[in-house]
């Protein structure tokens, strides 16, 4: 019989979404300007690598794209 995990990957549990509401919320306070897409979608990159902590998460959301475009 094959087991299925709880959470699917990409799908992220109540601690893990409060510390990226936080980071979120952070980093827009922070950076007024910045494109509110763009901050969700870097934290929601670092999250999925296992990325936890509110203040890490907000660094990863203001974190300037490279010359590679990445």
């Amino acid at each position: 019989m094959t087991r299925q995990p709880f959470i699917s990957p990409g799908v992220f549990g109540p601690e893990a979404i409060a510390g990226m509401g936080e980071a979120y919320d952070a980093a827009l306070t922070s950076q007024p300007n910045a494109v509110p897409e763009t901050i969700a979608g870097r934290i929601i990159s670092a999250a999925t690598f296992g990325e936890r902590d509110p203040i890490r998460l907000r660094v990863a959301g203001l974190r300037k794209a490279d010359k590679r475009g990445g």
